[in-house]
């Protein structure tokens, strides 16, 4: 399935890692090649998201205005191993210490999906 994903840019290690989760729960992502979640994040049911739509990421961006930075990028991505049910959004401050923790506050954003793999494809900005 072809998706969008939101990547920043890391200055310090010079590499390309999701958007918005650091730390335990950091995902580093090379051009052409599959990639999955850290073993503990999946054997819970967490896997990579993705935005099923241009115009998913476009809403993100503007409800999160404040969270995007210069050097975040927009990928073109394949993701495969789809999550037909989102199991339940998670406490990000909690997800980069490596504890889970649900997030009763939040949910998933519009067009948010769920994968097991993704590939990136090609940039777009």
């Amino acid at each position: 399935m072809k998706a969008y994903k939101l990547l920043f840019h890391h200055p310090k290690n010079d590499c390309l890692i999701s958007f918005g989760v650091l730390g335990k729960a950091e995902v580093k992502y090379q051009l052409n090649k599959w990639t999955k979640a850290p073993d503990w994040l999946a054997k819970k049911g967490y896997h990579l998201l993705a935005f099923d739509t241009l115009q998913s990421v476009k809403e993100f961006i503007s409800d999160k205005l404040f969270f995007i930075f210069d050097y975040n990028e927009l990928w073109e991505v394949e993701a495969i191993g789809i999550i037909k049910k989102l199991p339940s959004f998670l406490d990000i401050n909690k997800l980069q210490l490596g504890k889970i923790k649900k997030d009763k506050k939040e949910n998933w954003a519009k067009g948010t999906i769920m994968a097991k793999q993704i590939k990136l494809i090609k940039r777009i900005k």
